[in-house]
């Protein structure tokens, strides 16, 4: 794993708090696997409608012969042209993210920092955690090392059980996404008394 710095959260620490455990994503797994499809079914589309905008301009499909022609060749292009600049920027902003994400666990707390242009904070503390699931999907289970993303539930934010497959979800849960071998991490916080229910 690469070096990462931390010494913006360092500074965040309380006198006496102390960091436990410094991670990030896996790095294939958070910026490939994860966006994959969605970027491939942008990339078709988009390469489809592109193609046909280009082959009417060029005058392949339909022949070129008045200005009424180009427009629909034009829309095709430029229908083509936004989901393949969606993708590329998808892939570019999960690329720079990337620098600056890190989960931190301390003696008191959890702390993600990501963002974009800027860094963002947030935590959680650790006594006001009531649930942690572990999702591992066949992705993840394709790792090596193996990955998964660890949720954790608190009262104000609770983790939803989706009744169909059992698995917690929470569009806005507090979670460690991808990360390397996350049942160690999961027994690490269970093991030091963390009121799992």
């Amino acid at each position: 794993m690469d070096n990462i710095d931390i010494k913006d959260i360092q500074a965040m620490l309380a006198p006496n708090e102390t960091i436990e455990l410094v991670t990030r994503p896996n790095k294939v797994r958070w910026l490939v696997i994860d966006n994959i499809v969605k970027t491939i079914t942008l990339l078709f589309f988009g390469a489809i409608f592109f193609t046909v905008g280009l082959l009417i301009l060029l005058g392949v499909i339909i022949p070129v012969d008045s200005e009424a022609t180009k427009m629909p060749a034009i829309m095709f292009m430029v229908f083509g042209g936004i989901p393949i600049l969606l993708a590329v920027w998808g892939l570019i902003s999960r690329f720079a993210r990337y620098k600056n994400i890190a989960y931190i666990v301390t003696d008191n707390r959890l702390i993600i920092r990501s963002g974009l242009l800027g860094v963002d904070y947030q935590e959680i503390r650790r006594d006001s955690i009531l649930s942690i699931n572990v999702n591992v999907t066949p992705f993840d289970k394709m790792m090596k090392p193996n990955t998964g993303t660890l949720i954790f539930g608190t009262a104000s934010n609770p983790i939803i059980v989706n009744t169909q497959n059992n698995r917690g979800t929470n569009q806005n849960a507090f979670k460690f996404e991808c990360i390397d071998n996350p049942y160690d991490l999961y027994k690490m916080l269970y093991q030091q008394n963390i009121s799992v229910m």
